[in-house]
């Protein structure tokens, strides 16, 4: 893509044609080259040729730019037995560390009254708290107070664990 960096030896420009082609597909699809990303000064080779000697990237490491972000590490390798070199691309798939994951009722707590009675007053207190406010309506109030139900059973879960594992 740039001659100045992807070449050694030889003409100093070849196959403007498929480079032409090369870049508009780049430019369509919104891809970047990510080896040239990460290595923006390296010269690197993926071909060569002894005699003449000549150096060339004719690969380009094209991956769309939304992924570019996942992409941890883009390599030139040497080739076994080859005038080609191997193209390697490391991409993390887990950017984000799991969480807790989905939460649910457990329903053995409906049978405790101290938990009831909390919940109760949890649901009275936050239907109390938005009562005058106007820009809260039915459908974001009922998504608060599950939101208040959530926390109080989460808090009175772990308490109640922790608990039990002090008298063990």
């Amino acid at each position: 893509m740039d001659v100045t960096k992807d070449k050694r030896g030889g003409k100093a420009m070849t196959h403007r044609n498929s480079l032409k082609v090369i870049q508009n597909i780049r430019d369509n699809l919104d891809l970047t080259d990510i080896w040239r990303d990460l290595n923006p000064e390296g010269k690197r080779y993926i071909w060569r040729q002894h005699k003449p000697e000549i150096h060339c990237r004719l690969d380009v490491f094209l991956v769309s730019v939304s992924l570019a972000g996942r992409i941890v590490k883009a390599d030139i390798l040497p080739g076994y037995k080859t005038d080609h070199s191997l193209c390697n691309i490391v991409i993390n798939y887990q950017s984000h560390p799991r969480g807790p994951g989905l939460w649910k009722l457990n329903s053995s707590l409906l049978g405790e009254m101290d938990y009831v009675n909390n919940i109760k007053s949890i649901i009275l207190e936050t239907a109390n708290q938005y009562e005058s406010d106007e820009t809260v309506d039915e459908v974001l109030l009922w998504e608060m107070i599950k939101h208040q139900i959530r926390d109080t059973s989460i808090k009175y879960s772990k308490a109640k664990t922790k608990k039990m594992k002090t008298v063990n």
